[in-house]
């Protein structure tokens, strides 16, 4: 059967493994382990990743990984032993970038970078829980005031990587004090790095209280190795319904979950049928009529849409 792209069979996926076999420009075919699809499966490149095994700095780039982030791996085998990858930071309000050709893409408030990572360092699961970044100070810069211009450079007396707005306050993460350079680490992770000769204001509003107890709650989350891409679910300690798999969530109500039968056959939206071969949870989509519209959450961290005989459907 020839292939199709996720979007025509309908397959969603969070943080799912999987396996590419080859890249064709923009597109990577890939197979989704446990899926019982005959069709190809085609993803956009740039949504193909892998998890990092060790913090450190993504080359040609002022961005450092944490442990356990993903990163997009545009190419395997950029030379050298390196994957080229892809890093989004996130730093809004009032920060002007200076050009660089490691910054590939700026969209509301998220910076998008292509470096090089060790391939050895890079795995399709997440690596085991293990010490994560040491933590540093949280503290505050001002745009222009009496600390001085915050500027971020590269390297002490390097290139500049960024200028923040003269009403803007920063917060960072301070690692150390170099004579009178400052490393320090902007954002939540991956985090914009480099070196600043501003000194740190002192800021005690509330908003500036509140903003640094996140920071200094996600440098404690960071030091513990907790993963950045933990998922949690929450649930009344009364209530004794299942539990909808995070894959079947709206953020608008609360889904409509049934199970499809184990032995059931259901299609994809190309076509193409195949049996399930165990009970499956699955979100109504569409029911009108003796065929059902769902969501089946066949692995936890991929669904497929799919029509089913309503017959086939029963309360969880």
């Amino acid at each position: 059967m020839a292939g199709a792209n996720a979007v025509e069979l309908g397959l969603i996926g969070y943080q799912a493994p999987l396996t590419r076999f080859e890249t064709q420009g923009e597109r990577s075919r890939v197979v989704v382990p446990g899926i019982p699809l005959r069709a190809s499966v085609w993803l956009a490149r740039d949504t193909v990743g892998a998890y990092v095994a060790t913090s450190a700095r993504v080359r040609d780039t002022p961005v450092s990984v944490r442990r356990m982030d993903l990163v997009c791996v545009r190419a395997e085998d950029a030379g050298d032993g390196r994957a080229a990858v892809l890093v989004r930071t996130s730093l809004r309000d009032g920060v002007s970038f200076d050009p660089d050709p490691a910054l590939v893409l700026q969209a509301g408030g998220q910076q998008t970078w292509l470096g090089t990572y060790p391939q050895s360092g890079l795995l399709g699961a997440e690596p085991v829980r293990g010490a994560g970044e040491s933590g540093g100070e949280a503290v505050w810069f001002a745009g222009s005031d009496s600390g001085g211009r915050f500027e971020l450079f590269a390297a002490p007396d390097g290139p500049r990587v960024l200028v923040v707005d003269s009403a803007v306050h920063m917060l960072a993460t301070l690692v150390r004090v170099d004579g009178p350079w400052r490393a320090v680490r902007l954002g939540d992770g991956p985090y914009v790095v480099g070196y600043t000769r501003a000194t740190p204001v002192e800021r005690n509003d509330r908003e500036a209280m509140r903003a640094q107890a996140v920071a200094q709650a996600q440098a404690a989350m960071a030091e513990s190795g907790i993963s950045p891409n933990a998922r949690f679910e929450n649930a009344r300690a009364s209530d004794t319904r299942p539990a909808v798999p995070a894959i079947l969530r709206t953020r608008e109500a609360v889904p409509v979950v049934r199970h499809i039968r184990a032995g059931a056959q259901v299609r994809l939206a190309n076509g193409e049928t195949f049996t399930m071969a165990r009970s499956t949870p699955a979100r109504i989509e569409q029911d009108d009529g003796p065929q059902v519209r769902v969501l089946a959450a066949v692995q936890p961290a991929v669904a497929l849409h799919v029509s089913v005989a309503a017959t086939d459907l029963s309360a969880p």
